[in-house]
């Protein structure tokens, strides 16, 4: 009997043999490639025909469009798997089929055969093969293959033949399992704890205050950041006429009788009826909910305690702001004739007798037309504007289809010109359009003009004059940014050192408190512990730290003098750190057995010298759609 350990192993070759019995079935349901023996493959005693590659090359493409849900094609397949895997699937099947002939090769070399015992094992339980009551069935099997131009004999063989090579293959990787040392570093890495503790500093605990900085000093600054912080970026120069429905809005005529339309149109923005915040408790019968009513009105029990009672949250029975309208009559009547919260009596809902509680009075809300008018004249006005604005863009196109310039286009229509120095990080006044930013950045010199839309129905066009490569910003221009800056590294540094001076003091045995301070600590972090409102890289510094000692770390316009207290082992009495020891151990052991057989399976194929007859191959793919 195999022992717990060779787990990993039995299954990665449970994997293996079902990979390969897919392939030996790949070609079902498929006709017959002119029924040639010719071989494509050749290693040692062991070959592989046209009609073997041609059903296992059908077998993927068969299986990539049930995948996919389309057709697939050897070319459209190819074409897909060359950017993948940088080969085609036609040289993975071929590679994949002269591997198994020389495993093959192997195992008849070394004596291994699979017995009819095994083989008959093997039919049976494919499915394929079963007839209406699930078990074999000798005729569904002969049927099958005859419909593959496949005979019994040489389908038994190639069952044989896997087994025999699956045979070779565990007994090549047997025994390989991963080392102790190996497991228990990664585990060490993976669930070693610590311990740790912090203070946090910010400005209001620096030791002074910090001092005005000299020109000096904000020169060296400027000097040090001035490509990250006072480089402005390279920007395109463009000039452009835009036409927005606001630039129309004094222009468009608007008469009382419009106004008063859309108002009506819009009766249920500006009129809105009083309204009830409810929630409502369903009875499955009328003796039940009076039941549960005369409990409430006698103080027996509350409603919050009658709801969770019957299985139910309160959300169960939540039903929002409600109209009057949408109650039925007589519960409506008795819980609009309610002057403040409550609950009522039973009433009849949609569902049948219910209890409601009345939570909130929304009152009625009422928008008179003239309150209203400034929205309607503004929204009527912008209706409009975009229809005149929609009827000018054709004329407006025509114009600089013709030869006009964006000056003549601003001269000779209510379009306005300006310009613009654009970057990606500008979202301000047209640039706060997405439209234009789009077509900012695409826009190059060899553009024409065009008119082109807003989302708010404005149109604009544009031309690229030219570029302003980056440059340095003067001090003088940028003055209160470098004092910030200066401030900003200044309190990091004089905050750093007093950490250290204060890591000194708690080293002699103060506490945060005696200084005044306030500590915060962690117990039991692991690599992929999270802690909010630190430094993104204190985990990681932390276990990069001995016990015992401490970092200074700063970020959030913050010093953090972070001790580590206590390195511990991982927890082997948690069932997640078992767990995790267990994956580990089964991932390297797999890992290692797939790696050495790789190498073993390299190493046979070369002294096997397999080789292959090209133009049968060509023949072969020529002939697959």
């Amino acid at each position: 009997m195999a022992s717990a350990k060779s787990g990993p192993i039995t299954k990665f070759f449970v994997w293996a043999i079902i990979v390969m019995l897919v392939v030996g079935l790949g070609g079902f349901g498929l006709s017959n490639f002119g029924g040639s023996s010719q071989a494509v493959v050749t290693a040692g005693s062991r070959s592989v025909t046209v009609q073997e590659y041609y059903n296992a090359l059908q077998g993927e493409l068969r299986q990539v469009a049930a995948e996919t849900q389309q057709p697939a094609t050897l070319a459209s397949v190819n074409e897909i798997y060359t950017q993948i895997y940088g080969q085609t699937l036609d040289q993975q099947v071929l590679d994949r089929l002269t591997l198994d002939a020389a495993l093959d090769n192997e195992a008849a070399e070394m004596g291994i055969s699979a017995g009819d015992v095994q083989v008959r094992d093997q039919l049976i339980s494919t499915p394929a093969f079963a007839g209406l009551d699930g078990s074999f069935d000798e005729d569904a099997y002969k049927e099958t293959l005859s419909r593959n131009n496949l005979n019994t004999r040489d389908y038994e063989d190639s069952i044989r033949d896997d087994i025999a090579r699956t045979l070779v293959q565990a007994a090549m990787v047997s025994g390989l399992n991963a080392g102790e040392a190996q497991v228990n570093a990664l585990l060490n890495y993976e669930a070693q704890r610590r311990d740790i503790s912090w203070i946090r500093l910010d400005e209001g605990d620096l030791p002074e205050p910090l001092a005005t900085p000299t020109e000096e000093q904000l020169a060296a600054y400027h000097e040090a950041n001035a490509a990250a912080d006072f480089t402005t970026p390279r920007t395109k120069e463009i000039t452009f006429v835009q036409l927005l429905p606001e630039m129309l809005f004094d222009t468009v005529e608007i008469d009382e009788t419009a106004l008063q339309e859309l108002y009506d149109s819009r009766a249920d923005e500006f009129i809105v009826a009083e309204r009830r915040l409810l929630e409502r408790l369903v009875f499955g019968s009328q003796e039940d909910a009076d039941t549960a009513a005369a409990r409430l009105a006698s103080g027996e029990i509350t409603f919050d305690a009658l709801v969770e009672e019957r299985g139910l949250n309160l959300s169960d029975l939540d039903m929002g702001d409600v109209l009057a309208a949408d109650l039925d009559a007589e519960a409506a009547e008795a819980i609009f004739a309610l002057d403040g919260p409550g609950v009522t009596g039973t009433l009849p809902s949609t569902f049948g007798p219910a209890i409601f509680r009345m939570n909130g009075i929304l009152p009625e809300r009422i928008t008179t037309f003239e309150t209203a008018l400034p929205i309607l004249r503004q929204d009527l006005a912008a209706d409009r504007a975009r229809r005149v604005i929609e009827a000018l863009a054709t004329d407006i196109d025509d114009l600089l289809a013709g030869g006009a310039t964006l000056e003549d286009v601003a001269e000779e229509t209510d379009m306005v010109l300006n310009t613009i120095s654009w970057s990606d990080d500008q979202g301000a006044g047209i640039a706060a359009y997405v439209d234009f930013r789009e077509a900012a950045a695409a826009l190059t010199q060899d553009d024409f003009p065009e008119v082109m839309t807003l989302d708010d129905g404005g149109i604009f066009a544009m031309r690229l004059d030219g570029f302003t490569e980056p440059f340095v910003l003067p001090i003088d221009e940028v003055r209160e940014k470098v004092i910030a800056g200066w401030e900003t590294q200044e309190t990091d540094t004089v905050l750093a050192a007093h950490a250290e001076t204060l890591a000194g003091q708690i080293a002699l045995g103060a506490t945060a408190e005696d200084l005044g301070l306030e500590s915060m600590s962690e117990s039991d972090l692991t690599r992929r512990s999270f802690i909010d409102a630190v430094p993104s890289d204190m985990i990681r510094s932390v276990f990069a730290t001995d016990a015992g000692t401490h970092i200074v770390l700063s970020e959030f316009g913050s010093t953090f003098l972070v001790f580590v207290n206590d390195v511990k082992d991982p927890d082997m009495e948690n069932p997640e750190t078992i767990a995790l020891q267990e994956r580990i151990q089964t991932a390297l052991t797999q890992s290692i057995a797939q790696d050495a057989y790789a190498a073993w399976a390299r190493e046979r194929l070369n002294a096997a010298g397999a080789t292959r007859n090209q133009a049968a191959i060509n023949g072969l793919l020529t002939q697959i759609p």
